[in-house]
């Protein structure tokens, strides 16, 4: 995505993780989101409000192939709890992952925003609470050029959209 907005392909992007010390790019933090468990329905732990990541440590885990931008949060995350995760499944879309899990192929870590969509087969959802799992999602722009007038007013109505978000308050308020 960065490469998109120094090409001048796109104007604004939003990215994860927010790319914290990039010359090139500025932007704005517009969320950081939690990252939950997420474990076939029949498993031990599906039931419980929140569990310690290391509690998976002897699981298959399905986890986003390399260069998407979860897999090393994951993995990181993994690290932090003491364990090195068994990968059993790579792939490069939600449903995928969210499909896997549901149908037993293993555990993984999700955004919360990975739940918004439904279909019939849909692993169970625990909240992470040590480590805190998490990841930031920015709004970027290219540093050397001015945003076109429609994208500077995208970025306004963006950047309130998410700040009202996370304060409960309706939009326009």
């Amino acid at each position: 995505m960065i490469k998109d907005v120094l090409s001048g392909e796109v104007d604004l992007t939003f990215i994860s993780p927010f790319p914290e010390n990039d010359e090139h790019v500025s932007g704005d933090i517009v969320m950081t989101e939690e990252l939950f468990a997420i474990l076939p329905q029949n498993h031990q732990l599906a039931g419980e409000s929140e569990i310690r990541l290391e509690q998976l440590q002897n699981e298959k885990f399905v986890l986003f192939s390399q260069g998407y931008s979860l897999r090393p949060i994951v993995w990181q995350a993994c690290l932090q709890a003491g364990f090195q995760p068994q990968i059993a499944f790579e792939g490069g879309e939600t449903d995928t992952i969210r499909g896997l899990v549901a149908a037993g192929m293993g555990v993984s870590l999700l955004p919360e925003m990975a739940f918004y969509q439904t279909n019939p087969l849909q692993p169970a959802q625990v909240r992470v609470v040590e480590p805190a799992v998490t990841r930031t999602v920015g709004l970027i722009y290219r540093t050397d050029s001015k945003l076109p007038l429609v994208a500077r007013s995208f970025r306004t109505f963006l950047i309130s959209y998410f700040k009202a978000r996370q304060n409960n308050t309706p939009v326009g308020s």
